[in-house]
């Protein structure tokens, strides 16, 4: 990888005046804002009473403040992240769909209400069906919109930690479908701080089956993108050639 790159990093708990400091500090070439739809007033108001992180951004609003800050020495990418909710997401895309954005982050942040992060109310099913679950929540989004990319694969981790003994295969199902969309895989740094030995074996089943992957820091402050950079580093090695890619009006720039 010839630029460095981190294409999921969130604003609204920061100023973006401070991530694009520390990401120029770190040394990136591109960094890509993909703000949570709910955290946008056009798609948030879809949702009512629903989860609030930071400040809402009216949509042009947030788009016309991150053109602003895209210069020759900090390529700053405009995206959105598409959380997977049934009855919300393919309605949400069809707003944010229109606004002209670099990319959009497809995630599953939530399986039957359940919030993935959230240990004290863990349903009480196997691991392997969450997994499942999971991954085939994961391949539904990627079917029902187009999404460039892929968020933190391997997120469920943070809960359900016993990987199944066929959970490669459900990977590789998740993966090939990626593949097939020309979706992005992403290597997220949280996900490699959570569940290093998942995010090898993601990387190793993307590369057997020529994905395309992009790095995400998932910072909501400026220091986790400094953490991102050491996490990442070992990774893109030649010894370990990825084909990373970041997107440009909706389309793959190999990097």
């Amino acid at each position: 990888m010839n630029k460095p790159a981190d294409l999921h990093t969130h604003i609204c708990q920061t100023p973006i005046n401070d991530m694009c400091r520390c990401a120029k500090t770190t040394g990136l070439f591109y960094m890509g804002i993909s703000e949570h739809v709910y955290q946008l007033s056009e798609t948030r108001a879809m949702l009512g009473d629903f989860f609030l992180e930071g400040r809402v951004y009216d949509t042009q609003e947030y788009l016309s403040m991150l053109s602003e800050r895209d210069s020759e020495e900090l390529r700053i990418l405009k995206g959105a992240e598409l959380d997977y909710l049934p009855g919300f997401t393919q309605k949400a895309y069809g707003v944010i769909d229109k606004y002209g954005l670099d990319y959009i982050i497809g995630s599953v942040h939530e399986l039957n209400g359940w919030d993935i992060h959230d240990s004290r109310r863990f349903p009480t099913k196997k691991a392997d069906t969450l997994w499942e679950e999971y991954f085939n929540t994961q391949i539904e989004l990627m079917r029902i919109c187009h999404v460039e990319i892929i968020a933190h694969p391997v997120r469920m981790a943070i809960t359900a930690r016993n990987f199944p003994k066929n959970g490669k295969n459900m990977m590789e199902l998740m993966v090939r479908e990626a593949v097939k969309q020309n979706t992005a895989i992403e290597i997220n740094a949280k996900d490699c701080i959570i569940a290093p030995e998942l995010v090898r074996e993601l990387i190793n089943i993307g590369k057997r089956n020529n994905a395309i992957f992009t790095l995400g820091s998932d910072a909501h402050i400026p220091e986790a993108i400094s953490r991102a950079d050491g996490i990442f580093k070992p990774i893109l090695t030649k010894a370990n050639p990825l084909t990373v890619a970041v997107f440009i009006n909706r389309e793959p720039v190999i990097i």
